[in-house]
């Protein structure tokens, strides 16, 4: 059990960290610099690096966990489950933030959930076939 989280939890950050920097960072850029810029105020003007990875290694072992109660064991419904808790957690975050900040826009709350969306949809693949895939 403890190999299975341990392991898969590794690949999951490793994708995670690369898609969301490849999605966020290139793809939805100008998204992404639109909304940095309406939170001026009360944003950094450059991300902590290490805080960012350990975000990315908690979420990366919350898939883990629950992908390993669930007896997710495949890079489908990896990917399945990876969308559905990613949506429905950036949504929930998106939609509160929208409705207690003035610099959240309807737009920002779309392409966050949309690039998280695809960022947890492929580490969670990758992590149900890591966890189908060890004995």
């Amino acid at each position: 059990m403890i190999k299975k989280i341990t392991l898969s939890t590794l690949a999951g950050f490793v994708v995670i960290s690369l898609a969301g920097w490849l999605i966020m960072g290139f793809l939805f850029k100008e998204q992404m610099k639109e909304l940095m810029e309406g939170m001026a105020a009360c944003g950094t003007t450059e991300p902590n690096m290490l805080f960012m990875f350990l975000a990315n290694l908690t979420l990366s072992l919350l898939f883990a966990i629950l992908f390993y109660k669930m007896g997710i064991i495949t890079f489908l419904s990896g990917l399945v489950a990876g969308i559905w808790i990613s949506v429905l957690l950036l949504l929930w975050y998106d939609l509160w933030m929208f409705s207690s900040f003035n610099f959240m826009t309807l737009k920002a709350c779309v392409f966050d959930v949309i690039g998280n969306a695809v960022t947890g949809g492929l580490a969670g693949g990758v992590m149900g076939l890591i966890l189908g895939k060890l004995k």
